[in-house]
């Protein structure tokens, strides 16, 4: 077991060795060369350094030809499923990517050749721990659709219900691994050796991207979110939710129910679709959804394009690819219901206030002046249409540009809810073009306030703040003892800082030595006449010398103390 286990860490660090030299040879293609100063440490490759020339060449006329974020998005593409994915999260965080690279990431394609029917087999019949044929009366080999995680097939269960599954690629989390750990290993490499990209802090972002891609390689995610929506959207008029197969899914496998109808894009394409639907009626079933997702539940789908919405017989409206869901919390629902009730109101000096909630800063603090000019630029281009022509897409395409050009940052969940409804608003216009989707928003911004001011909510807001602070007044007492126990062991010192008596401590300071100034003269002086008095000698025209002396030293220091005191009086 033990030579096994040295040849299976063997071939695993090869496997290592020759995805990092293709992602090094990529790089150097695209024009990223100038990112490292050699190979890097560690590698010795004779293929690689005998290309580099020829590598560097290329990517030089590359980069003349394209912009630097444009061949970020072919590099990815190049580079395979772990890349693409890392590149669509990323397009979902402005708050880790300037808005150029988010803009081109977004067109990232997810569009990949199947894998074999053999390997898939295999795949469901260990996932779910028997045989294909007693899972499904037939599965079809061939899958309609395949993306950089996994492959989808039409199948049909025992009792006739027809069903899709989705079936993850084989290997795909050792390869994840693999790329995720190299990605790990430039990152820290480029924090060091090029000082614009740490400030973008890499290695935080292949941690952040390790998280979300780990979640979304477990399909027992998406069907807990799959479960959720459909709990939400139980009640939504127009909204139907696939069913979720629980005994036929697993972390690799998901089967659920067949949605019988046709992709939003499909149907905007084909005229003859078009006519079987009123696509007047699904506008408003999909905007309605939408804004009951976000303001109704804080949940929502973060990716509704034309491809992932199917349009049903009867006029209903179904989500599908619960992979990417968006979260935003109640704080957050009510800064943005506040933010658009100051647009609407044209108020620009609360706009100021409500967009500072809505980001965070990255630099130095934004212009306030410069900020509310060009929020007021943004109010009148908007605001001054009539209703029907008023977009919210554009208001919040041109809130998320001002936000970025004032070096401040839209929060990353109300950026994924800013990306939906500009998403969804913009699919509902192509299904009817004069739908008012700002009296649809207001209609849910007015039910979102008044739960928020309802009896019922007060109330479960007073019973969690009591429930908060019963649990603070049970953790006190334990609290207080393990920091009384440091205190007598020496492990907590104090130190009291007061700058606000540096002042006095100063005039203090100051009367106290001119005290003693004053005492030591008036001693001084004493002596010196308690010394002419007993006429001791030596005698200077009868007078003592020693008393002529101490008279002449108490009238300088006298004179002294006066100049100072006109000079630097005490301040008080």
């Amino acid at each position: 077991m033990s030579l096994l286990r040295k040849l299976s860490h063997i071939d695993q660090s090869y496997a290592n060795f020759r995805r990092y030299l293709e992602i090094i040879d990529a790089l150097f293609v695209f024009g990223f060369g100038d990112l490292f100063a050699g190979i890097p440490e560690g590698i010795d490759h004779t293929k690689s350094r005998w290309n580099l020339l020829r590598f560097q060449r290329r990517g030089a006329a590359l980069a003349r030809s394209r912009t630097r974020p444009e061949r970020v998005r072919m590099l990815l593409e190049t580079l395979g499923p772990t890349f693409v994915k890392l590149g669509q999260i990323l397009a979902s965080r402005p708050d880790m990517l300037p808005a150029e690279y988010v803009r081109e990431l977004t067109r990232l394609q997810d569009k990949v050749p199947g894998f074999a029917w053999e390997d898939a087999r295999k795949i469901i019949e260990s996932e779910l721990k028997r045989p294909i044929e007693e899972c499904f009366r037939s599965i079809e080999p061939e899958p309609f659709a395949a993306a950089s995680i996994g492959q989808v097939h039409h199948a049909v269960l025992p009792d006739g219900t027809e069903v899709v599954v989705k079936v993850q690629r084989p290997g795909i989390e050792r390869k994840i691994a693999i790329d995720l750990e190299i990605m790990y290993h430039l990152a820290t490499r480029l924090e060091h050796t090029d000082l614009d990209l740490a400030q973008v802090k890499p290695t935080r972002i292949v941690e952040e991207f390790s998280h979300v891609l780990t979640r979304e390689l477990n399909y027992v995610v998406e069907a807990t979110h799959a479960r959720r929506f459909a709990t939400d959207m139980a009640h939504q008029p127009g909204i139907f939710v696939p069913k979720v197969y629980e005994n036929l899914s697993s972390t690799r496998v998901l089967t659920m129910e067949r949605v019988p109808g046709y992709p939003a894009d499909t149907v905007l394409e084909q005229p003859d679709l078009r006519q079987q639907f009123d696509l007047k009626l699904l506008a408003k079933y999909g905007a309605d959804a939408m804004m009951a997702q976000i303001f109704t539940h804080g949940f929502f789908h973060a990716d509704p394009h034309p491809g992932n919405i199917f349009f049903l017989e009867g006029n209903r409206l179904c989500f599908i690819d619960f992979g990417m869901m968006g979260r935003v919390s109640e704080q957050e629902r009510g800064d943005f219901v506040r933010t658009v009730q100051v647009i609407l109101r044209k108020d620009h000096q609360q706009l100021v206030r409500c967009v500072l909630r809505l980001s965070t800063q990255t630099g130095a603090p934004p212009n306030l002046m410069l900020l509310e000019r060009d929020l007021g630029d943004l109010v009148e281009e908007n605001l001054y249409l009539p209703l029907e022509k008023i977009s919210l897409a554009r208001i919040l395409e041109q809130l998320m540009r001002t936000i970025t050009f004032h070096r401040l940052v839209l929060r990353p969940d109300l950026y994924v809810m800013f990306k939906a409804l500009i998403t969804i608003e913009t699919l509902a216009r192509r299904l009817n073009p004069d739908l008012q989707i700002m009296e649809i928003l207001q209609s849910a911004m007015h039910q979102a306030r008044w739960r928020m001011l309802s009896l019922r909510r007060r109330r479960e807001n007073l019973t969690e703040t009591l429930t908060d602070l019963e649990t603070l007044a049970n953790e006190l007492p334990y609290t207080a003892e393990i920091l009384l126990n440091k205190l007598q062991k020496g492990e907590i010192s104090f130190r009291l800082e007061h700058h606000g008596l540096l002042p006095l401590r100063e005039t203090l300071r100051i009367a106290f030595n001119r005290l003693a100034y004053a005492v030591v003269l008036a001693a001084l002086i004493i002596g010196s006449s308690l010394i002419v008095l007993a006429k001791e000698p030596p005698l200077w025209s009868g007078i003592p010398v020693i008393g002529i002396v101490g008279f002449i030293g108490s009238a300088l220091m006298g004179f002294g103390m006066l100049f100072r005191a006109v000079r630097k009086p005490p301040e008080p």
